[in-house]
């Protein structure tokens, strides 16, 4: 048993009790999309497995049969692709230097940090394995082309392997091998090229041993495409992707966004609502649907009981990923941890290192300064040239304490008291950025990711340990015995699909709200020229990688970006 009582605050109860004020709710129209489009897709699913999945007897070939033909009978193009096929995935996914590439522009940009110490930084075995193949990642770290992502957290939580059914939950469930969920604890280090245009991978350590009470059981072995087989290596890339997809989903997607913003949302609701405040008017469009998704969440993607889709789908179930989610907000500080600027930072990426294919940092941080000179133009708007406005404002100081308040939001290193309007529109860019470009970055881009199962599983059937003793280094056992099987397939793509709903409600067409308000309406208009600016950028970008081959990052355009976590 693990307490988790300092993790985020929320509401108190879950669907179907409690629900959240009305005005925080879906509308009709929207819950008549989400149902389309979950409908027209399941049908899409069910033709699927009855004419192409259940007719293949190649394990390989049944994670592609599950999406839409690009022709009918072969001849005629197909007018329904019901299941919308990543194509460009399907091809690359193995590819050493597309796998690097999703952790610049790919379903989870947030983890991979700068290596600048590796002595430090990297394991004493991995440092062993460079020394010993002549590779020098000191001089390669001096020249700011060492990189990383570390997964080694997993190697403290007790449960691996993983019952997908817990007998706590699930009494009348028996026992059965096939129903366990593997991780490893590992890293993964990176090379950036001389010209900075690319990522490859240097090497993968996993620990091939879970001990959480004695750390020299763990036997960390590297593997890297230069001195494993094949096979070998292709199933460490799969290990470190399914430990990903655990961060993924639960502290980068979750964690970090939702359950993030949800103190946010109650504290504005019990001072700016509730007063009437100016800065209601920005806020409002940030606060739609989240309570409502948080609340339903919690009897479904996130729910501990029978059945549990978090405990049945991912390696580490639910409540090893809510230990996770709890860890993470123990060492949060809301501008360290939710202002991208900072956050990079935090990962090693200031302002002086370049890496231009990293492009959730490039259009990450063109979306934020002009999120941050929209705030600050609104902020004037309510307070005139007074810079100490908002010191004066009682409201504004009673929301500061509602959202620091140990009893109430809590939200650790947001400020007590906001004394300026520079503070004040950093706040509101902050913010802006957790439900904005934060929440689309890591939510939209799951379909294209997600999909391709092996690209990146949620829940592996085995580990390396597995695979060394019983798959003999051969590929087929990999997809027949460590991958998900074609259930949990299936139920990926229904769940990435539906949580993928395109919102109606994004940053560049709010224009209809900023009418019916009493300010931002002037600071909007400027914004509208900015994102206008920002999109043309972000298109002439993509037109021209498409036209090369190359993978396209439209998760950031203004247009693709909500204006609250409404799915």
């Amino acid at each position: 048993d693990q307490p988790l009582d300092t993790m985020m605050k929320r509401l108190p109860g879950a669907f179907p009790t409690h629900p959240p004020p009305k005005m925080y709710g879906f509308t009709a129209r929207k819950v008549l999309r989400l149902m389309r489009r979950i409908l027209r897709f399941s049908v899409g699913l069910d033709i699927a497995e009855k004419t192409r999945v259940n007719k293949t007897n190649n394990i390989e070939k049944k994670y592609t049969a599950w999406f839409s033909p690009k022709n009918l009978f072969g001849i005629f193009p197909n007018p329904f692709h019901l299941v919308p096929r990543p194509a460009r995935l399907i091809q690359k996914w193995e590819d050493d230097r597309e796998m690097a590439r999703q952790f610049l522009a790919g379903v989870n940009p947030v983890m991979i940090q700068v290596c600048k110490d590796p002595t430090n930084q990297l394991s004493p075995k991995l440092l062993e394995f460079f020394q010993s193949k002549k590779i020098n990642v000191q001089q390669i770290a001096a020249e700011k082309r060492l990189l990383f992502a570390d997964y080694s957290e997993l190697a403290t939580l007790e449960k691996n392997p993983h019952n997908a059914y817990p007998e706590c939950y699930n009494p009348t469930v028996a026992f059965s091998e096939s129903n366990l969920r593997y991780f490893q604890a590992s890293k993964i280090v990176f090379e950036l090229g001389r010209a900075r245009q690319h990522l490859d991978i240097l090497a993968i350590e996993l620990d091939m041993v879970h001990d959480t009470n004695d750390a020299t059981k763990r036997d960390p072995q590297v593997f890297s495409r230069y001195t494993s087989p094949k096979n070998d290596w292709l199933m460490a890339k799969i290990c470190v992707a399914t430990a990903d997809s655990q961060y993924h989903e639960w502290v980068s997607h979750l964690g970090n966004t939702h359950l993030t913003f949800e103190p946010h949302i109650i504290a504005i609701h019990n001072t700016l609502y509730k007063h009437s405040h100016p800065l209601w008017d920005f806020f409002e469009p940030l606060t739609k649907d989240t309570l409502l998704l948080n609340w339903a969440a919690r009897s479904t993607l996130a729910k501990f009981g029978p059945d549990a889709f978090g405990d049945r789908m991912t390696s580490i179930g639910t409540g090893q990923f809510m230990q996770l989610i709890r860890n993470r907000w123990e060492k949060y500080d809301f501008f360290q941890y939710s202002a991208l600027p900072d956050e990079l930072e935090m990962r090693g990426f200031d302002s002086s290192f370049d890496i231009p294919c990293y492009l959730y940092r490039e259009d990450g941080m063109k979306l934020w300064k002009a999120i941050g000179a929209f705030t600050y133009d609104f902020v004037t708007e309510v307070y005139g040239d007074d810079e100490n406005g908002p010191a004066q404002d009682e409201i504004v100081q009673l929301w500061a304490q509602e959202t620091t308040d140990p009893g109430k939001a809590a939200i650790p290193g947001f400020p007590t008291s906001i004394a300026t309007k520079t503070e004040l529109a950093k706040v509101m860019q902050t913010m802006w950025w957790i439900c904005s470009g934060l929440h689309a970055a890591i939510n939209f881009s799951q379909y294209d990711y997600f999909t391709y199962v092996p690209n990146k599983p949620l829940g592996a059937r085995a580990c390396m340990v597995q695979y060394k003793t019983d798959g003999k280094g051969k590929r087929r056992w990999i997809f027949e015995n460590a991958t998900p099987d074609m259930a949990r397939v299936k139920e990926t793509l229904q769940v990435a699909r539906a949580l993928t709903l395109p919102s109606e409600r994004c940053i560049d067409n709010l224009g209809g709200h900023y009418k019916d308000v009493r300010y931002g309406k002037s600071s909007y208009d400027t914004f509208l020229t900015k994102l206008e600016a920002l999109g043309d950028i972000i298109e002439a970008r993509n037109q021209k990688n498409k036209k090369q081959g190359k993978a396209v990052y439209s998760y950031l355009h203004p247009s693709q970006v909500p204006s609250s976590i409404d799915i």
